[in-house]
């Protein structure tokens, strides 16, 4: 939610400058997230499911509207799913002006500039990690990569 708003979730640019040292969830968006999901929860509004795919549980069973949720699920809706249902953005809290999301886990990205042989060695590196053979047994199959 900091970055979706445009704000530092952490110290030193988000840990880009130099190590993150100090995290940034205590400031005033990070309060203000918190009491609008403790008012939802008292309303009946939101219920938090759990973290992993427990959390997930609702919104497949068709239990829950809407879920905030990884990417990963797609994986799930899409094989299990007897119902429509669609993605859209996370929301985006009033007063704050637009950032952009975080890709998660240990992600790997690739800039623009490089030689066509070095992007040819990307593509390379990037087909052998997707090899179902070089994941470690707990990797999720889901909609992600290692």
């Amino acid at each position: 939610m900091h970055t979706w708003n445009d704000q530092p979730f952490a110290n030193n640019n988000n840990g880009i400058a130099a190590m993150a040292t100090e995290l940034k969830f205590n400031g005033k968006l990070g309060v203000e997230v918190m009491e609008i999901l403790s008012r939802w929860q008292k309303e009946r509004i939101f219920t938090y499911s759990g973290r992993t795919a427990n959390g997930d549980q609702p919104t497949i069973n068709g239990e829950a509207a809407i879920s905030l949720a990884s990417t990963a699920l797609v994986g799930s809706m899409t094989k299990t799913s007897k119902f429509n249902w669609g993605t859209g953005n996370l929301p985006k809290l009033s007063g704050y002006p637009q950032g952009n999301s975080i890709i998660g886990g240990a992600s790997l990205w690739v800039m623009k500039g490089h030689s066509k042989e070095q992007y040819k060695g990307v593509a390379n590196f990037f087909e052998f990690l997707g090899r179902r053979s070089n994941r470690p047994g707990g990797m999720p199959t889901r909609a992600i990569s290692p």
